[in-house]
């Protein structure tokens, strides 16, 4: 991927590839988002979101089903720093 962009929302659970190894390709290239902010939306349990923050290096984790309000007011922690 050529262009960069502000933040990344990456779903945890897609059908082709897992979120988690989206995460990993787009850390490990020399890309232009190699350190843009990630958000992961996931469906998993809350006691799980710690791991995706620590483990794969997700900023931040927004919960299914996605609250447009929480959404928002994630991407804005990001936005702008």
């Amino acid at each position: 991927m050529t262009q960069a962009f502000d933040v990344i929302l990456l779903d945890i659970n897609m059908p082709v590839i897992s979120g988690v190894e989206v995460i990993g390709r787009i850390k490990e290239a020399d890309g232009p988002n190699r350190h843009t902010t990630i958000i992961a939306f996931t469906a998993i349990p809350a006691t799980r979101h710690d791991e995706l923050l620590r483990d794969h290096h997700f900023d931040a984790v927004v919960a299914k089903p996605i609250n447009a309000s929480d959404l928002l007011s994630t991407i804005g922690r990001f936005v702008g720093r």
